[in-house]
């Protein structure tokens, strides 16, 4: 892995981005050659001393659509640019080398003008925050030195246009930056000399605008700040059709009214990049979390409920009654949530048919846009309920504010209503009987938004039909009677795309269609989040989107979903500020848990309690939607909700530090039961395993077991690789080796067993344990064998044989060599695996392994089978039964009996193989199903059964083996189903079937990279073309099966040699036809025996009389 760090055999290398791209050592520039060239050098040095793949070399260099040849440009540049760079080098390691996975430039990050720019504007923040005005200035102004021209002058392409935009946006930081502080030191004249051509370069730059009136106004320039704003308010019209921001408004009516105080010690600076705020009110129909005062909205002169409700003191005269309509405005361009609104707004009955009022109950997580949706469908529903429509938010998950309690909320819908202050009753039953007195005549829509719990809203509910009643909360009301309860979800990818759209409204949205996918995803699609961050991004006209989203890939991307008021950790803390002591203590343990979804079981386990109180608590935390229920009795945060427990307990508190200890005493514990019954004889047995202080589930059957593993298996990966840390790092080695076989053999996760695997050796390399790590190996060598990454498991191998050898490891070395012998048969290099399985099994002899031996033997056999030496392959086999039934190996047993019958049907003892195949289906019964063993019994009884001409029975154990490869993703195992179903269709005269059989079959031989069985398919494919006739086709397919049999040296390259030269002959007779009929009848004759006998002793003698009539 190539290390963050520097060369210093290229520390002289210093490359010029703030303008023409450069790159010079002392004084001697570089020559760097044509654009493209330089544009791969420059992704290169934007990663620096990283390595940068081909495919995003291509993609940064050349975008969506590079040219088909770009993979090659990237190689030839390179080879340029190496020779370019090296002239610039006093030492022998080159600068621009290839590692592991991509290209890696080295050389001193520091040495670049824009990492310089960037640390010196760095630098100038932190002087400025600190009130060093001088220092800040000193440094904006040199990083302000440092810039050219325009970045990456004359270049183009993805990455190189977003490293711009990003310099761009930071140069206009800078620039703002240095004119505030001139303000700040009174520096004024200077300042506005500074400001007055950005404002004329930038015009929709509101805050250049702003420190421009300051620098005026400050200058003694009142007219002259006046006339700026102005010309913001005509420029912002023309071109955008709006009024300046509220910052730029509320200056320009300081300025008017002479309310700005002289500057004492300085101006304020800006902490952000152009905040702007010229943009119109964009809703579309989402979370207005805060609370919104419905002053806002209501009509003028009208008092509105949040005024009454809010402190208000002006005392309304009975007669003077508020307006009916008290709804906060309606969203102008709500988008999405159609289903949703199609429930609230469908089969609300007439009046007449309603038995008592209607009460729907809106709930979900926060930021889901519970209130929007409320607000939206009340406007839509307000023509139905013409005497009232009334909106109180009740603050019941407000952090700001304390929930608003039933005596003050009906005080408050009295008043709406009409009623003076005077006669509402002091007491709360008597309120609540007025309010339903008052309210029973009206056909009334009531919204009650931000519901704490039951008690505070059920003294606010009309009791008569004429009313409609919307609720939202955060909590699921089980206990109220409802009409009807809709849970909001968050947003589809399409609704989530089209809110942020809505937003942002600018090119970048149609220009970077991904970005915005991957933006509105790490929002986790909810409204508050996705409204948030768009927002922002609008406010910045600069940024890529992308560069949104790389901000919001980051663990803390809570912290840039903020905004003013409105923050998503804001709103759940609120929720979480409403649980128990018991719920909160859980909700931050299960912060630390680090899979995706849990049960109640590893719940017991965080928090150390019962299954029952787990259970308890889990379903409160979904009833307030800050856990999710996806299925019965599992559980998952959101992934912000996720962020945000995460932030609330670390794991090196002692309550954190002991929750892991237990996790992850669970999940071993659990990890290691479950695999005993799924492999019974192959699980790694842990000695005196001590059973968890916390419950473990009662899993008795092979499905219960099976069915946990697979909904555990992320977690366990997960939990072994947060074991990695050091104070847990045996149990990283423990899982690695608990779950290899069950997961290997009994799951095929083979892929989760290679991450288990290098995670646990690179812990037992690191600590030193080498007989760990030379046993996790050989593991990990035979999964990566299974998964068909037979280079790298060979090298994987030899680091095993190399540890074994030298620790005297015979047992380990031995596991090696027979797996190296593995790797070998697949690749078809057939003498090397014979070398591995001898190697082997004279180790296992030395050691006494008798286990090993077995397999060693089985190994040998396997080969000598495969290049045709039945004898020996039998010989071999034969003794490895003998050491299987010593030993009590069931699969070592039933293994070589199924090679024996390969054996048996090479020499075609068909019957002999049947028998051999049913003791092996004897030994099998007993063990787990759906193994290796069992996927391949079904092809070989298979094969057997066609060869036999029992074509029902054989294609049902090709379907078999077929479902099961599908399953599995074993390759070989589907390639040989569709060769033995083709093989029965060939048989029965249905060669169009049989062809696309083989064909398939052909194509996954070949992406396998299995030479074998490609020429198995090759070999298939000419048969059943030479079958129909088509012989031009069987030749070019028997000539390439010969070639990659006679290769392997293969025993069928003799039986295809001849089919190709019967191919060849016959061609040959059709020619000596030809000439028989011009000449003699000699030909005739020798003709019809070339045509009609093709042993080759006949044939040479009838192509003898081709020459010679008169024969030898």
């Amino acid at each position: 892995m190539v290390q963050e760090g520097l060369s210093m055999a290229h520390t002289q290398i210093r490359y010029g981005v703030l303008g023409s791209f450069t790159a010079r050592r002392d004084d001697c520039e570089i020559e760097l050659g044509p654009a493209k060239q330089q544009a791969v050098l420059a992704a290169l040095m934007l990663e620096m001393n990283r390595p940068v793949t081909v495919n995003a070399i291509i993609d940064g260099v050349w975008g969506e659509h590079p040219p088909g040849d770009a993979r090659n440009g990237v190689q030839t540049y390179v080879s340029r640019l190496r020779r370019a760079l090296a002239p610039c080098r006093k030492a022998t390691e080159p600068a621009l080398v290839w590692a592991e996975t991509g290209y890696v430039l080295h050389g001193d990050p520091s040495l670049s003008d824009h990492v310089a720019f960037d640390r010196l504007l760095a630098t100038a923040e932190r002087c400025r925050r600190d009130s060093d005005l001088a220092a800040a200035a000193t440094h904006t102004d040199a990083a302000l030195a440092l810039w050219r021209g325009e970045p990456f002058s004359g270049l183009a392409g993805p990455i190189i246009e977003a490293e711009r935009r990003r310099l761009q946006e930071r140069y206009l930081t800078a620039l703002e930056h240095r004119a505030a502080i001139k303000l700040a030191r009174g520096q004024h004249a200077e300042a506005v000399a500074e400001l007055a051509p950005l404002v004329t370069s930038y015009p929709l730059q509101e805050r250049f605008r702003t420190l421009l009136m300051l620098g005026l106004y400050h200058c003694g320039r009142q007219a002259e700040a006046l006339l700026v704003f102005q010309d913001a308010q005509r420029h912002l019209a023309d071109e955008i059709g709006i009024e300046p921001g509220r910052e730029l408004r509320e200056l320009h009516r300081r300025i008017l009214r002479d309310e700005i105080e002289p500057p004492l010690g300085g101006v304020s600076t800006p902490t952000g990049r152009h905040e702007s705020r010229y943009s119109t009110t964009d809703f579309t129909g989402r979370e207005q979390e805060a609370a919104r005062p419905a002053a806002n909205v209501a009509a003028e002169g009208a008092p509105t409920l949040g005024e009454i409700g809010g402190g208000d003191k002006t005392e309304f005269q009975p007669e003077v009654l508020p307006s009916r309509n008290q709804l906060p405005g309606d969203i102008a361009d709500f988008t999405g949530r159609t289903g949703e609104m199609d429930r609230l707004l469908a089969d609300i009955p007439p009046q007449a048919a309603r038995p008592t009022v209607l009460i729907e109950a809106i709930d979900g997580m926060a930021g889901v846009g519970k209130t929007t949706l409320a607000i939206h469908a009340a406007h839509q529903l307000s023509g139905r309920f013409p005497d009232a429509q009334l909106y109180i938010d009740l603050h019941g998950h407000a952090a700001e504010s304390a929930p608003v309690e039933p005596m003050v909320a009906l005080d408050r819908l009295l008043r709406a209503v009409g009623v003076p202050s005077e006669s509402i009753p002091p007491d709360l039953d008597a309120r609540a009987a007025m309010w339903r007195t008052r309210i029973a005549a009206r056909s009334a829509l009531l919204v009650l938004d931000n519901v704490a719990d039951v008690d505070q809203v059920r003294p606010l509910l009309p009791g008569t039909a004429s009313c409609l009643v919307l609720i939202t909360s955060r909590r699921r009301l089980v206990d109220l009677e409802v009409s009807r309860t809709l849970s909001l979800d968050v947003f589809s990818c399409e609704d989530a795309t089209a809110l942020f759209t809505t937003i942002v409204h600018d090119e970048r949205v149609a220009a970077e269609p991904e970005a915005v996918q991957e933006t509105v995803r790490l929002c986790g699609y909810l409204p508050l989040a996705i409204r948030i961050a768009a927002g922002r991004l609008r406010a910045r006209p600069v940024w890529p989107i992308d560069r949104l989203a790389e901000r919001l890939r980051h663990p803390s991307r809570l912290e840039h979903l903020s905004a003013g008021s409105r923050s998503v950790a804001a709103a759940l803390t609120a929720s979480f500020q409403d649980l128990s002591i018991d719920q909160q203590r859980v909700f931050r343990l299960l912060g630390l848990h680090p899979g995706r979804d849990f049960d109640t079981y590893a719940t017991a386990a965080l928090a150390d309690i019962g299954i029952d109180a787990a259970e308890q608590i889990l379903e409160a935390l979904v009833d307030v939607h800050l856990l999710e229920q996806v299925v019965s009795e599992r559980y998952r945060f959101h992934s912000l909700v996720r962020d945000y427990a995460a932030t609330l307990s670390e794991p090196s508190d002692l309550d954190g530090d002991a929750a892991l200890t237990r996790l992850f005493d669970y999940y071993r514990y659990a990890a290691w039961a479950v695999g005993t019954k799924i492999l019974p004889d192959r699980t790694f047995r842990v000695a005196d395993l001590p059973r968890p202080t916390t419950p473990v589930p009662a899993l008795v059957t092979h499905h219960e077991c099976v069915t946990w593993l697979h909904s555990e298996r992320l977690n366990l990966l997960a939990i072994a690789r947060e074991a990695t840390k050091a104070r847990w790092s045996g149990y990283t080695r423990l899982f690695s080796e608990i779950l290899w076989w069950p997961y290997v053999t009994g799951l095929r996760c083979s892929d989760d067993a290679i991450t288990l695997h290098f995670d646990a050796v690179e812990v037992a390399r690191s600590s030193g344990q080498h007989a760990e790590e030379c046993r996790l190996l050989v593991n990990l060598g035979y999964t990566l064998w299974r998964m068909r990454h037979c280079q790298q498991a060979l090298v994987v191998l030899n680091d095993a044989v190399g540890l074994a050898h030298g620790m005297r490891d015979h047992a380990n070395a031995a596991r090696a060599m027979h797996h190296s012998g593995l790797v070998y048969f697949r690749l078809a290099r057939y003498r090397d695996a014979l070398m591995g399985y001898h190697q082997a099994l004279s180790l296992s002899r030395s050691s006494g392994n008798r286990y090993m031996e077995g397999y060693a033997l089985q190994g040998l056999g396997q080969v000598h089978e495969r290049m045709g030496h039945c004898e020996d392959a039998v010989d071999y086999l034969r003794q490895a039964v003998d050491i299987a039934d010593e030993t009590g190996d069931p699969y070592l047993r039933a293994s070589a009996l199924m090679r024996i019958s390969d054996a048996d049907m090479r020499v075609d003892r068909y019957d002999d193989a049947l028998a051999h195949l049913e003791d092996a289906r004897k030994t099998l019964t007993p063990m787990s199903p759906n193994t290796l063993f069992h996927n391949y019994f079904s092809i070989r009884i298979g094969n057997t059964y066609c060869q036999l001409k029992q074509y029902e029975t054989a294609v049902e154990n090709f379907r078999v083996a077929l479902a099961r490869a599908e399953r599995s993703n074993d390759l070989i195992l589907k390639c040989c189903a569709y060769l033995g179903i083709g093989d029965i269709h060939r048989r029965q005269g249905h060669y169009r079937e049989a062809l696309a059989h083989y064909e398939r079959a052909l194509h996954i031989a070949y992406a396998s990279g299995s030479p074998y069985e490609e020429m198995l398919a090759y070999d298939a494919i000419a048969t059943v073309s030479y079958c129909s006739a088509h012989f031009s086709v069987a030749r070019k397919h028997w000539k390439t099966a010969l070639t990659i049999a006679a290769g392997l040296g293969l025993p069928e390259t003799r039986r295809i040699a001849d089919h190709v030269a019967s191919i060849d002959s016959t061609f040959l007779a059709a020619t000596a036809t030809q000439a028989a009929e011009a000449h003699s009848a000699e030909f005739r004759r020798a003709a019809a025996l070339i045509r009609c006998d093709l042993s080759p002793s006949s044939r040479t003698a009838a192509m003898a009389t081709m020459v010679d009539p008169k024969g030898p």
